[in-house]
């Protein structure tokens, strides 16, 4: 149980370092509720559906998922929701990297 905890703290920390890292941003994203990605997406001129707010918002109702589910009932979901979590961090990666090679393209 523990390990499931801290899984979810690594993964929700590698989404922010990954955001963060970038430096086209107004201010960094400080959580993954869906509150913090919608004032973060304001400040930093993204609309709701840019493919980067709906990784992030993907990310987050995926964390959520795994943290209110009974480790018993859900051990199939859990293990598939683990692996589409990996699969969107690694879009949301991508999704910015393309992002990073646009805006410096338009400086």
């Amino acid at each position: 149980m523990k390990v499931d905890f801290y899984r979810r703290i690594e993964l929700m920390r590698e989404a922010l370092l990954v955001v963060n890292s970038q430096d086209c941003w107004k201010e960094e994203l400080c959580g993954l509720s869906v509150n913090a990605i919608s004032r973060w997406a304001v400040a930093s001129g993204l609309a709701d559906e840019s493919a980067i707010v709906v990784s992030l918002t993907r990310i987050s109702r995926k964390l959520g998922f795994l943290a209110t589910r009974s480790q018993v009932a859900i051990v199939d979901d859990k293990e598939n929701v683990e692996i589409e979590l990996e699969a969107d961090m690694q879009k949301l990666k991508a999704t910015l990297m393309e992002f990073g090679s646009s805006e410096s393209s338009f400086e």
